[in-house]
């Protein structure tokens, strides 16, 4: 999926809401996706559906990320045709009424909803309803295939002990809430450091929510276990690699024309490891660019 600390923010409206949708039940209609990470029941909590009761749901985030569903738990129905009991998903609301791409049973595995900024599901409730359920945590995921272009180039290769960096690019401004990504490659099998010489993300003492800068080894990492620096004063030691990569998220929302952080990408000889082909660091980057940066 891009906090430290997470919360369960979402935003309801009722333009376009499906008028099967029984709301009663199945909770809002419309979720919007404004944090990285939320937890996510139908029916929510201290609710139970009743025979007959069909869902309707659309969800939606920010146009630089694409919204990836994890199903935990479910239960609809006993299997089988799922044609009284399921779930279905679709980067439509006419594909999430396709009953041949329904999912019924308690079977997660089977589940395989569309990524994209948009995610359409309906439900049909119809046998135990007391005891369907479909539990989720829903990731807004950064799409780094829309970059300013204040952002630069997103593959930065290092061929320099000491490559000086500037987000945004030096001469240019950010105009609006603004989100960059980065893969830093070295050469020799040599490891990164990062080291930050001015920051201005935010405010000390924050929560880095809505402005920050994330490191991680892996494009996965980016998630919850990625070192995150927010605020105005440089950390006090560099991000160290355990290879020759690094990945890079650095986002802005609450003051984006004031916000920069500059320092420099340094190599280290002295520090040697294995070596990740390129072509696999390709790979990794260009499957997390369709996939996911939780």
């Amino acid at each position: 999926m891009l906090l430290t600390t997470l919360f369960i923010v979402f935003s309801v409206w009722s333009a376009d809401a499906d008028p099967e949708h029984k709301e009663a039940e199945c909770g809002p209609a419309n979720v919007e996706l404004t944090q990285p990470q939320m937890s996510w029941r139908v029916p929510p909590p201290g609710m139970q559906f009743t025979s007959g009761t069909k869902c309707a749901f659309t969800f939606t985030t920010d146009p630089a990320f694409i919204i990836h569903f994890e199903a935990n738990k479910m239960h609809f129905g006993r299997g089988g045709n799922c044609d009284k009991d399921y779930v279905i998903f679709g980067s439509t609301m006419e594909e999430a009424h396709d009953t041949k791409k329904a999912v019924c049973g308690e079977r997660i595995d089977n589940i395989f909803p569309p990524e994209g900024q948009k995610l359409f599901m309906t439900l049909l409730i119809t046998n135990e309803a007391d005891k369907s359920f479909l539990e989720a945590t829903i990731y807004k995921q950064y799409n780094p295939t829309i970059q300013p272009a204040a952002c630069g180039d997103q593959m930065v290769n290092l061929t320099k002990k000491s490559t000086p960096f500037s987000v945004p690019l030096p001469g240019m401004k950010f105009e609006r809430a603004w989100l960059c990504g980065y893969q830093v490659n070295a050469e020799n099998n040599k490891r990164i450091s990062v080291h930050i010489d001015t920051i201005k993300l935010g405010n000390d003492g924050g929560t880095c929510e809505h402005d920050f800068m994330r490191l991680a080894d892996t494009p996965e990492g980016l998630g919850k276990n990625a070192t995150v620096y927010c605020g105005t004063t440089p950390p006090k030691s560099d991000y160290i690699s355990t290879n020759n990569v690094v990945y890079i998220v650095i986002t802005s929302a609450t003051n984006p024309i004031e916000s920069y952080v500059t320092g420099s990408y340094l190599i280290d000889a002295s520090q040697s490891v294995v070596l990740i082909p390129k072509c696999l660091l390709l790979g990794i980057w260009l499957n997390w660019l369709n996939l996911r940066l939780k």
